[in-house]
């Protein structure tokens, strides 16, 4: 049904880059297959260390294998998770993992969230199943199915199945480690719960418990559910910020039969922009990765192209994509566009060159002014000097920090965040002033404001200018 329509696809860009097949990126924990999840988990250093010291932890067999891991939302901490719990599968008798059976709940697919009833039910049915596949792997099952066959609810089974183990741990050549995963996506009095019904649970201390979190979430519980979590999650770990580009050269360089793949995304890109604009969070990074290379196809491109070519190429391309998907601010939307000129990209980028409110606004009706003779003075006439109304100054600014852009320390003073920056890195530049222009010339139909806004400026000049005077002598 497709076939008879000429298409363009991600797969235009094979011959070019040297690929055979698209490289993952999505998720690496699906990944059943041992060799499939380890040509897609990239590990550093810094992993391999946790990892090592997590190892000790456990062989040690110390009551602080209750084990607390926090990091930035999608850094890698589930990925890591199934790392240790597929290698413990495979791992060698010698291995210290090759003792421990891991079961991992993912606390956010249950039901109804707000209600505790069911976080209740959901965690004991877990708990349930943990001791199922539990006794399972440590050859019990017999034993299991036995308990299993006297009709018990699910409390009383996991009560038996729990006194048993207590009572001939000897039987079983392994430890359960149970980890409960995405509890940062609930509420914290939620996760107060949800930390008493685990331990409710699975009391045995030899059972370890690990809880895995979102750092900035954690440092916003209440003071008692974080007393409780560290209490009962006594070992902290953090797992460390990693390198997008490092995890994309990985994939590619795995997933690809010819050794002279190429990687079509600049360091630059992927660490400085996409994970900047993501607030480091490694899941979405490669989301917008794809669809980069999905929504800008090679063009002309010849198969010997260099690799920074098509780097450079698609970093300026990239406006499109973080556009689309909201990650960009769209300046010259319907939203910002409270008279002829651009207000809200010449605040953004005179904010990079100073703090002061009122140096700001000098400097940004100098930008208009500039904007207004460079147009052929579209607004008014040749003998008239253009002035910014304070009120449109203010309106702007505020939407601007409404927005996440810009934020306000003090009473005179302002400064780009994190996502200003990045949005001031594009907002002056060809590519964005199109991309903007396509999605919104329908709605601003007015040409005077396009005349106006599509010369770039140089604002550092514009600034430096507005704060200097000439010496008269």
């Amino acid at each position: 049904m497709f076939n008879d329509v000429v298409g363009r696809s991600v797969s235009d860009w094979y011959p070019i880059l040297n690929w055979n097949k698209l490289p993952n990126f999505g998720s690496c924990h699906t990944k059943s297959c041992m060799e499939d999840f380890s040509n897609s988990y990239y590990r550093d250093e810094q992993i391999v260390t946790l990892y090592i010291n997590i190892c000790e932890t456990l062989k040690g067999n110390f009551s602080s294998a209750n084990v607390r891991l926090a990091g930035d939302p999608g850094a890698g901490k589930t990925s890591f998770l199934y790392a240790i719990k597929k290698f413990s599968e495979t791992a060698k008798a010698e291995h210290i993992l090759s003792k421990f059976y891991f079961y991992i709940l993912h606390i956010n697919k249950v039901d109804d969230l707000d209600k505790e009833e069911n976080y209740k039910k959901e965690i004991i049915y877990h708990v349930k199943r943990a001791w199922k596949e539990f006794y399972f792997n440590c050859g019990q099952s017999d034993r299991y199915l036995r308990f299993k066959n006297q009709d018990l609810t699910n409390k009383d089974l996991v009560n038996k199945l729990s006194d048993y183990y207590k009572n001939h741990k000897s039987d079983f050549n392994k430890i359960m480690v149970f980890a409960v995963d995405d509890v940062d996506l609930l509420p914290g009095d939620h996760v107060s719960s949800i930390v008493d019904l685990v331990l409710k649970n699975i009391e045995i201390g030899s059972v370890k418990k690990w809880l895995v979190i979102r750092k900035t979430t954690f440092d916003n519980y209440s003071a008692s559910t974080k007393k409780k979590i560290e209490q009962f999650f006594p070992d902290p770990y953090q797992y460390p910020s990693i390198s997008l580009y490092k995890v994309v050269k990985y994939r590619i360089e795995k997933a690809c039969v010819d050794k002279k793949c190429k990687t079509p995304f600049s360091k630059e890109l992927c660490d400085n922009t996409i994970m900047s604009i993501c607030e480091g969070n490694m899941r979405e990074g490669l989301s917008l990765l794809k669809s980069v290379l999905e929504e800008n196809g090679p063009g002309d491109f010849s198969h010997s192209v260099d690799e920074k070519i098509i780097q450079n190429y698609l970093a300026k391309c990239a406006v499109k994509t973080l556009a689309s998907s909201q990650k960009l601010i769209d300046l010259h939307a319907n939203l910002f566009k409270l008279s002829n000129f651009p207000i809200a990209v010449d605040i953004l980028l005179c904010t990079r060159q100073h703090s002061s409110i009122d140096i700001v606004f000098g400097g940004v009706n100098d930008c208009l002014l500039k904007r207004n003779v460079n147009a052929g003075y579209l607004v008014g006439g040749k003998g008239h000097t253009f002035k910014l109304i304070q009120s449109d100054f203010n309106d702007v600014l505020k939407l601007l920090i409404e927005h996440g852009l810009i934020i306000k320390p003090d009473k005179n003073r302002i400064k780009l965040t994190e996502k200003g920056v990045i949005t001031a890195n594009f907002c002056n530049g060809d590519f964005y002033f199109d991309y903007c222009y396509e999605k919104n010339r329908l709605h601003l139909e007015d040409d005077t404001y396009w005349q106006l806004a599509k010369r770039s400026l140089d604002h550092k000049e514009i600034m430096d200018t507005y704060q200097v005077w000439k010496n008269k002598r």
